[in-house]
């Protein structure tokens, strides 16, 4: 095998990256361009908090309706390039009458 192949045959980065948005309530979107299969959600997280002036640990966020595990990858949670997450507000409380 010569040194052309192997370099046809090495996976190429580019296609381990793919854009995702962030998009809360208050219409504020952010994209990121991430490692499908290294970057944790986490990392996304904390920079829509950072981007957007929100306090960390105060959005939820979901993706198709499911809460997103911070640990997990976007491969995990079969995303795609393009796709959007929803970042809402974290409620707690309330009572039982």
């Amino acid at each position: 095998m010569d040194a052309q192949s192997e370099i046809k045959e090495q996976p190429r980065f580019e296609d381990d990256c793919i854009n995702l948005v962030v998009k809360d309530q208050h219409a504020n979107e952010v994209r990121f361009k991430v490692n499908r299969h290294k970057t944790k959600m986490e990392k996304v997280f904390n920079a829509f908090y950072h981007k957007t002036g929100r306090d960390p640990g105060s959005l939820r966020f979901l993706f198709e309706g499911t809460r997103v595990n911070p640990q997990a990858t976007p491969e995990q949670f079969g995303m795609d390039d393009g796709d959007t997450i929803d970042a809402v507000e974290e409620q707690v409380g309330g009572t039982m009458l």
